[in-house]
């Protein structure tokens, strides 16, 4: 079958044939991380890469779809877990049209993650790891410094919990590296987990159960990941909202 980096092996059930459909869909790339951890940042770099090449590729901002078909939702843990099913709804409309889509959002319980893995093809869980401590320090915003006052409730890290991913598919420290060199490691261990989702390896027969919706948990974390450095802030021409997603 004719595929690209960044897609996956979807099988479909042809009632009418009595027999699954062999084809591809493009994949989810589901940054997770604190605010201020640089998700967007990478994401955002790896999106112009993705473009520049000619790939067909969208990206999905926690902050701005809080403004948009997230709109009315608060932050209690209901809304939280409503939000990211609706921003797993558009990202799913786009994988399966053969679209590589890049989610930045903090995506902060386990729950969240294990509905993800299970409902959306393609789904690769990217771990944006950075202590507390310098997501406060880049927080040019002061929202950091408002939850510790108390005057923003429900605020990731400080007045709600981030419970740190146990199965990301690839993880990256935004304190160690440049965002150029997370680029790269997410090309290459993409390139990887490609590999394994289309010579039949475990990997790829639990990505070929989400399609159908009989997703297994799976993945480790990347032990060997040595991370990233000085993704702070997003790209010149991209708004962060105030508040948006915390």
């Amino acid at each position: 079958m004719q595929r690209s980096l960044f897609q996956w092996p979807r099988r479909t059930w042809d009632q009418q044939g009595g027999k699954y459909m062999e084809s591809s869909c493009g994949s989810v790339l589901w940054f997770t991380g604190l605010s201020g951890s640089g998700k967007t940042t990478t994401a955002q770099h790896l999106y112009k890469l993705l473009k520049a090449e000619g790939r067909s590729v969208e990206l999905l901002d926690g902050d701005e779809l809080r403004t948009a078909i997230c709109r009315g939702l608060g932050f209690s843990r209901e809304d939280r877990l409503e939000n990211i099913r609706r921003i797993a709804y558009v990202a799913n409309l786009l994988s399966k049209h053969g679209v590589t889509v890049l989610v930045s959002a903090i995506t902060p319980y386990r729950e969240m993650r294990e509905y993800l893995r299970k409902h959306v093809a393609g789904y690769v869980e990217i771990y944006v790891k950075c202590p507390l401590s310098v997501c406060e320090a880049r927080d040019v915003k002061g929202l950091y410094a408002k939850a510790r006052r108390q005057e923003i409730r429900m605020f990731t890290g400080i007045s709600d919990s981030y419970e740190e991913p146990e199965q990301a598919d690839i993880v990256i420290d935004t304190v160690h590296q440049t965002v150029q060199d997370n680029v790269l490691h997410i090309t290459e261990k993409i390139n990887d987990i490609n590999h394994l989702a289309f010579s039949g390896g475990k990997l790829g027969l639990a990505r070929e159960q989400a399609a159908v919706g009989k997703a297994d948990k799976i993945g480790k974390t990347d032990k060997a990941d040595k991370g990233t450095r000085g993704a702070t802030g997003s790209a010149a021409g991209v708004g962060r909202l105030p508040g948006g997603d915390r």
